[in-house]
């Protein structure tokens, strides 16, 4: 994994503009490389284990979407808050991971 700093948070965009809404950038601009490295790193971060319910992660309304598709039916999602990577979902099997809860 490249070491890089994953905060997508720039001076020019004002976060009021970036919650609660989609990125205007697929992604925020971060490759399908990059957003399955921060999938691991969240899955590594949890030391393997998942969230144990099928619910998805609670997380801040202001949370931001990122997804990659691995297939027809097979997609992996990863959820940034203030441009930090705190959860990750296998969406295919309703795996979740959770660094941190709110």
């Amino acid at each position: 994994m490249n070491t890089q700093n994953v905060n997508v948070n720039t001076a020019a965009q004002e976060r009021s503009e970036r919650y609660g809404k989609k990125s205007a950038l697929k992604n925020s601009g971060l490759s399908d490389d990059q957003v399955y490295d921060l999938f691991c790193h969240v899955c590594l971060a949890c030391g393997g284990r998942a969230i144990g319910t099928m619910e998805s992660p609670a997380l801040p309304a202001d949370a931001e979407y990122l997804s990659i598709q691995l297939g027809d039916f097979d997609s992996l999602a990863v959820w940034l808050v203030d441009g930090w990577p705190v959860a990750a979902s296998d969406e295919a099997v309703w795996i979740d991971w959770c660094i941190a809860e709110w």
